[in-house]
Parts: C-alpha cells; structure tokens; sequence
C-alpha cells in the first residue's frame, strides 16, 4: 500500500513537472513608442473559428484606440498599426488556446514593431479574451496589478 502512495505521489510530482506554468512574453522595438499608436487595424486570421480576432478587437477597443477589422488588401490608409496574430489550440477533455502570438506591424512596410505572446498549457489555461489582455498589457507595458 505504501510503495502504491508513493507511486502515485511521484506521477503527480512528474506531471506537474512536465506542464509547467503560463508564460507571457512580448518584444517591442526600442526605437517605437508603440502607446503613441491609436489607429489599428485588426487583419482576421482565416481558421479563427473561436473569434480570438473579435477578442483583439474588443480588447483594443476598450483601450480607448480606434480600431477596424477586415482584410489586408482594405486596410484604411489611416492606419498606424496592423494587427495578425496566430493561434495554436490543444485538446485536454476541451478545446483550449495553447499559444497566442499577437504581431503589431508597420502598415506600409510590414515590419515588426512589437510582439507577444502567452503560452498556457492545460492546467493554466484562460479564456481567449483574458489572453488577448495579458498579450495586449505585455505588449503596451500594462501592470496587470493596478492595470496602468
């Protein structure tokens, strides 16, 4: 019985080991203000079935920025920052979204300007929208604690 208890004490231990913690990253060019930016332009990513775009969007929006959605090929000549992202989801008893990477780019060049991303797995996951604001905080240099 005791060699039972530890087994199964030793399988916790391990898993725990190997799904690590949420991680948020992001990367901004030093030459940039990028909170000096409020015209975005949000490019849908084709495969987003989940509406991750509708939850940039939202997010951006309740930032006080000007957003709009909708291809690259109509991006308003107006727009100071392009918005992609990509998506990676995982099955664990449900769907859950495993990687963000949120791109912010030049509109006119597409070069990088700033990135970031959240990496969750299962036992760390959050919704679409709370990982689309812990990107979006990274990325504007947002406390999460007092949200300044």
């Amino acid at each position: 019985m005791k060699s039972l208890w530890i087994g199964l004490l030793l399988a916790g231990s391990m898993s725990f080991l190997f799904t690590g913690c949420g991680k948020i990253t992001s990367n901004v060019n030093p030459d940039i203000s990028i909170n000096d930016y409020q015209n975005y332009y949000v490019i849908p990513d084709e495969d987003d079935t989940r509406d991750v775009g509708v939850a940039i969007y939202s997010d951006l929006q309740s930032r006080g920025l000007n957003v709009e959605v909708g291809p690259e090929t109509r991006i308003p000549e107006s727009t100071e920052i392009k918005v992609a992202y990509e998506t990676k989801w995982m099955w664990d008893i449900t769907f859950y979204l495993y990687d963000l990477v949120i791109y912010l780019k030049d509109p006119k060049t597409d070069l990088l300007m700033a990135s970031g991303q959240s990496h969750r797995p299962s036992l760390d996951r959050k919704p679409a929208d709370e990982m689309v604001r812990e990107v979006m905080d990274q990325i504007l240099g947002v406390s999460t604690e007092t949200g300044k």
